[in-house]
């Protein structure tokens, strides 16, 4: 007896082979691929140099000092030249010597209050306080002697009354030679 032939119960299609076509396309598609992954890591190892050199020229565009930009200022007028020269005869001028000459003719019983100078026309005037008239006219004749200062004289004095105590105020005038 011969044997029953076999049951095929497989109901899918048979699958065709892959043709020799398919498989170049296959081949040509990965050596597409594997170009494209070198060139995207090439590319982004440039771009991590690219970003590494920024960073360090960052770094010592920040550590250098920066140059100020250069300032262009406009030619001076006559009259801001005029200006520009007396201010800088009023600081030039030998402040030092008039305090030092002050101090000298001031005495113990004045206080110089306030004191104004104009070095231009070298003249101050004189604001202070002293016990007495007579020590105010002390003051003015060594102020008339001072080499230093010259010229002194009583612009005016009152009597003031301060903390219960009764004190002449007075202003002078005087020429100096810082002009």
């Amino acid at each position: 007896m011969k044997a029953p032939a076999p049951i095929v119960l497989d109901f899918l299609p048979v699958r065709r082979p892959s043709s020799r076509l398919g498989w170049v396309a296959l081949a040509v598609a990965l050596a597409v691929l594997s170009m494209e992954g070198f060139q995207f890591v090439q590319a982004h190892r440039a771009l991590d140099e690219r970003a590494q050199l920024l960073a360090e020229l960052q770094r010592q565009r920040a550590s250098e000092p920066v140059p100020p930009a250069p300032v262009v200022q406009p030619a001076l007028t006559v009259t801001e030249v005029q200006a520009l020269v007396r201010v800088s005869t009023q600081l030039d001028a030998d402040w030092g010597q008039v305090f030092v000459a002050l101090d000298r003719v001031r005495g113990e019983d004045v206080a110089w209050i306030e004191i104004e100078g104009e070095a231009l026309r070298g003249a101050l005037r004189l604001t202070g306080q002293a016990r007495s008239l007579d020590a105010v006219l002390a003051v003015l004749g060594r102020m008339r002697n001072d080499p230093v200062l010259a010229g002194a004289e009583l612009g005016g004095h009152e009597l003031t009354v301060v903390d219960g105590v009764t004190l002449v105020r007075f202003v002078m005038t005087s020429r100096w030679g810082g002009a």
